[in-house]
């Protein structure tokens, strides 16, 4: 090691040389101007590090590390100030005069203890540096020779390896990481041991973490925090539904890059670990903070990340983050719904023109029409009926009237008067749908929302028949309309559809002339806007919504088959049965989730606040189904 102390009170510089060889910095020569500093060089060789006053007599500091640098590529810099005010930069700043120890204690942050595996290869890894730690070893910036490729590469502490039982477990850890498949998650790409080191790579970590840019002082817009918290969130929602344990999530696994991106450090491990949600949550509520602007922008932020740090029970779960968050991002909240372009429009308006003309055609009666007519007459008798496969006793509308709904940290919010059907969509009412998709298939591709991929189909998920190991198994509308039984359990045609996509939920209540309810109005036909615990009131009733714990009910039972799982309105089966689609979503177009609501078959008990964001547009469920909704009173 050779240093070289450049100051123009030159023993003062002698003073400090003499105290880091002391210390063991090897060789240190002391000078009193740039120019000796530079002559040095030029007869001497190159030197470690450069330890200069930054106001030289001849030549200031800055000046001098730029005139060395270009053939001291390896140069280490430390800046003596005297007074001024030297912005922070990639070397660090003492004041003058120095304190022998503060200046040993800022080389030995530029010359870290030697690490064995830093300008070695590990297989077919060649280690760069040595780039940080976590709770189980050290992380390298490496690149893998094969091809090419920059990498992370993780190597369990050598002295944990005494234990028989810590390269194993590392290794498990490392492929419980590989399971995540997570755009916002640093990918797992190999694992394994070589030579007892013990070691896996991922794709390495770009930018700051919060913590990091906390610490700096740093700031960022309000929009571009929300969007974090949004990806974050989501993130952990998707840990909980790949059923992934993962270590506690601090600021330190959040790295920012810089375009203002947020992506995850892989948390994920084998070991279920300690349910520490609250303490998550609070953590990145005060990291968040920490960065948030100081202006009026950062209001609706700043409010959430208090509840975020209250416990509030808006709050209480990664999906509620989800929710809340969007209702900061817009004016609208959280309720992101499809606008009907102009093609959906017009498509609409041909359903409706087929109606009234279908209406005409009921109205002249058999006998004035001939043959000719009769197959007409016939024909719209068949389309009213849907295609004879839906009850009409289930086609009912609940009108619910005007509300102000009261969320607690959210203000509130006024609802206008609506219908909403008493009972979710049958599967006989969705075969009747599905029939009249297939005479028209152009004016149903329509109604769909934009953007909905050109190969979607309108056909539940289990609906036709399918083929496996066993042979040929039925469909369940095929069962449903025998009255058998499916998966175990008995169904009917007056029984829910469920395997139904968002899309065509959505197409569905437009065919009907209605659309699907918002989650507000979901809540305020379910709770009266008054915060009802239940549908039916404030009391627990054991076995009146359709759960998994009645164990008297079907799977699917019948949409009216319930008494006691009603509102006072008269809406039925908003506690169990299926959960249903709202028109609500939550997240950008591309990854939007919409919001679902109500308790379903699997539940073991009712939680009528919760929001369930586990499928995107394309998904579907036997859990899920759905009710329209419409602004206007249903015809008669």
């Amino acid at each position: 090691m050779k240093i070289l102390l450049v100051d123009g009170d030159l023993p003062a510089a002698q003073r400090l040389g003499t105290a880091l060889v002391e210390a063991g910095w090897g060789e240190v020569v002391a000078v009193g101007s740039a120019g000796e500093a530079v002559d040095h060089v030029n007869r001497e060789g190159a030197v470690d590090a450069l330890v200069t006053q930054v106001s030289l007599p001849d030549l200031d500091g800055f000046a001098l590390v730029e005139a060395m640098q270009p053939h001291l590529p390896g140069l280490r810099v430390v800046y003596l100030a005297d007074g001024e005010d030297v912005p922070a930069g990639q070397w660090p700043v003492l004041r003058n005069p120095a304190d022998g120890g503060a200046l040993a204690a800022a080389l030995a942050g530029l010359f870290p203890a030697e690490d064995p595996l830093v300008g070695t290869t590990l297989g077919e890894y060649w280690i760069d540096a040595r780039a940080g730690e976590d709770s189980h070893g050290a992380y390298y910036a490496a690149v893998q020779t094969a091809i090419n490729r920059p990498v992370e590469l993780h190597v369990l502490f050598p002295e944990r390896t005494a234990d028989p039982a810590a390269g194993p477990g590392f290794l498990a850890a490392a492929r419980a990481k590989a399971r995540v498949h997570n755009p916002a998650v640093l990918s797992v790409f190999e694992a394994g041991e070589i030579g007892g080191w013990y070691f896996y790579t991922s794709e390495p970590r770009e930018g700051s973490s919060l913590a990091e840019l906390a610490a700096q002082g740093s700031s960022l817009p309000a929009a571009a925090l929300l969007q974090i918290l949004h990806v974050v969130a989501e993130t952990m929602v998707q840990l909980g539904q790949s059923r992934i344990a993962h270590e506690p999530l601090s600021a330190h696994h959040v790295m920012i890059d810089g375009r203002r991106r947020a992506r995850l450090v892989n948390i994920a491990t084998d070991a279920a670990a300690p349910d520490a949600f609250r303490e998550e949550m609070r953590r990145l509520a005060v990291a968040v903070e920490a960065l948030a602007p100081a202006d009026p922008s950062s209001g609706a932020l700043r409010r959430l990340l208090g509840l975020m740090r209250a416990d509030a029970l808006t709050v209480r779960s990664w999906t509620a983050l989800i929710y809340e968050v969007k209702r900061c991002q817009g004016s609208e909240g959280a309720e992101a719904t499809y606008r009907m372009d102009a093609s959906g429009e017009a498509a609409l308006e041909g359903v409706r023109r087929e109606r009234r003309r279908a209406r005409i055609l009921r109205g002249l009666g058999w006998a004035a029409l001939g043959v000719g007519g009769l197959a007409a007459a016939g024909w719209a008798a068949w389309f009213f009926s849907g295609g004879g496969h839906a009850n009409p006793a289930l086609e009912r509308m609940v009108a619910i009237p005007a509300t102000v709904v009261v969320r607690p940290g959210s203000g509130s919010e006024s609802v206008p008067p609506f219908w909403i059907d008493q009972y979710e969509v049958s599967i006989g009412q969705y075969a009747d749908f599905l029939a009249w998709t297939q005479r028209h298939p152009g004016t149903a591709r329509s109604l769909l929302p934009e953007g909905t991929p050109e190969n979607h189909s309108f056909v539940p998920a289990g609906w036709a028949p399918g083929k496996s190991a066993d042979g040929e198994t039925p469909g369940y509308f095929a069962v449903a309309k025998a009255g058998g039984s499916y998966e175990g359990s008995p169904l009917s045609l007056d029984a829910p559809v469920f395997g139904v996509d968002w899309p065509s939920a959505y197409a569905y209540a437009l065919w009907k002339d209605r659309r699907l309810p918002s989650d507000l109005e979901w809540e305020v036909a379910a709770s009266g806007g008054l915060g009802r615990k239940y549908p039916w009131g404030a009391e627990a009733r054991p076995g009146a919504a359709h759960l998994a714990g009645n164990a008297a009910l079907p799977k699917w039972a019948p949409v009216n088959a319930t008494t006691e799982d009603h509102t006072p309105e008269g809406v039925i089966g908003l506690g169990g049965n299926v959960s249903e689609w709202t028109s609500s979503l939550v997240g950008t177009t591309a990854s939007a989730r919409p919001i679902v609501r109500g308790g379903n078959w699997s539940d073991r008990e009712l939680d009528l606040p919760r929001r369930m964001l586990e499928l995107d547009l394309t998904q579907s469920s036997p859990t899920v189904g759905f009710r329209t909704a419409s602004s206007q009173p249903p015809a008669p």
